[in-house]
């Protein structure tokens, strides 16, 4: 067996700076990309493979403590809809119907997991390369971000798996492959505005274009929906795109032009479900009594996010502002994070964190869904670094995992082995 196409992807985890919950509203929220990244190493190997439709594919997960074969299934009609393929094997899923390889004798997360990368490599070499011949594929995967932490690691999962096969296909094909579809009949791929997709072959720049970026969101949220029945688009957005993202619902994003910037990313101990908060802020929020005091409070907390757009903008036009514009970041953060408190996604845990920080003039708030998770504090750049190791120092005393990151950093990239 002789090894032919190897790789490596890289896509980062995220973090929201501001915007939690009232997102899930119709209020913007900004997301960062973080240098906490998951890591994919892809080989191609030649085999003895004569099935035109299968590729056995090894795959290592130390994240689920998985290493094993997976079988996967290319789709051979003649039109394909990726809408379609995700409904018939969400559906597969769902009630336990047999996927006629590996994944029928595994359950819980690991058949989930599974799932979401069959899917992908299945969806995709279906839809863009149809039949394969004599190759097997190795997978490893590895991350450093915490599952069910709020930094993003479902969604930086499923990019780095969509990325890592459509590099793939842009390895495997000797000159741009342009794919007619019907918007009417094609959904998934009619989101780009334009009958024609192109895909074009790598030449000496390894990186995707601007239109193979927006393919790798639009599947990875598919993929992404596995995990959170409804994921909002927001995680896989940022972990594409990396930067700074200012986003609304229904996958309307603007990428900011801002500074790279420091940040403490504070773990509290706590593991919680997502689905859960949200749908706690969705039972008071159908509740009568609450409902105009909920709007209130996303109001606010959408004005917040305006606020902090008008304050990363005036960084990027003018790097003289930054420590000012840092300041009213840091006052925006405290306001946010006591209107998250208010909806009652705060935790005991993440309520010390924030009175750790303040004692060394530090301003902190939860990220993600809160009641667990993480928090995050700004770093301005004058701040001497013996005060944030000590302060990290006192951290650790009380029990919390903490260390610097950067935010605004690229999103998904790719090199050659």
């Amino acid at each position: 067996m002789s090894s032919n196409i190897q790789f490596e992807v890289t896509a980062p985890g995220k973090i929201i700076l501001f915007g939690e919950h009232s997102v899930v509203y119709g209020k913007p929220a900004i997301a960062c990309a973080i240098d906490q990244h998951t890591t994919l190493t892809f080989t191609e190997s030649y085999c003895n493979n004569q099935d035109l439709n299968t590729i056995p594919c090894r795959v290592i997960l130390p994240l689920i403590n998985y290493s094993g074969m997976l079988t996967i299934h290319l789709d051979a009609k003649s039109t394909f809809s990726p809408t379609t393929y995700f409904q018939e094997t969400l559906n597969k899923l769902n009630k336990n119907e047999p996927f006629l390889n590996e994944l029928d004798t595994l359950s819980g997360n690991e058949k989930k997991t599974l799932t979401v990368l069959h899917f992908i490599f299945g969806g995709i070499l279906s839809c863009y390369m149809k039949q394969l011949k004599n190759v097997s594929f190795t997978i490893g995967i590895t991350s450093v971000l915490k599952l069910g932490a709020g930094t993003g690691s479902s969604a930086s999962y499923c990019v780095s798996l969509v990325a890592a096969c459509l590099a793939y296909v842009k390895f495997k094909i000797n000159s741009n492959v342009e794919i007619q579809f019907d918007p009417l009949l094609d959904d998934f791929h009619s989101q780009s505005g334009d009958n024609l997709l192109i895909i074009e072959a790598f030449t000496d720049n390894i990186s995707f274009s601007d239109g193979e970026k927006c393919l790798i969101n639009r599947w990875a949220l598919l993929a992404e929906n596995f995990i959170h029945t409804k994921a909002s688009g927001l995680d896989n957005t940022i972990c594409t795109y990396g930067t700074m993202v200012q986003y609304t619902k229904l996958n309307s994003h603007k990428l900011l032009e801002a500074p790279e910037l420091k940040i403490l990313l504070i773990y509290s101990g706590i593991e919680r479900s997502t689905g859960n908060v949200v749908q706690s802020v969705r039972t008071k929020y159908n509740d009568d009594t609450y409902q105009p005091i909920l709007d209130a409070i996303f109001n606010s907390i959408g004005q917040i996010v305006n606020s902090a757009v008008n304050a990363i903008d005036q960084m990027a036009q003018n790097p003289l502002q930054e420590l000012q514009q840092i300041s009213v970041l840091q006052t925006l953060m405290d306001m946010n994070q006591g209107l998250l408190m208010s909806l009652g996604v705060s935790h005991e845990t993440l309520d010390a964190i924030v009175a750790i920080l303040k004692k060394f003039d530090l301003h902190a708030k939860l990220t993600g869904a809160g009641m667990g998770g993480y928090a995050i504090c700004l770093v301005p750049p004058n701040v001497h670094k013996s005060k944030i190791q000590t302060c990290m120092q006192e951290l650790k005393m009380y029990g919390f995992e903490s260390n610097i990151c950067t935010i605004g950093c690229p999103g998904v990239r790719i090199q050659t082995k």
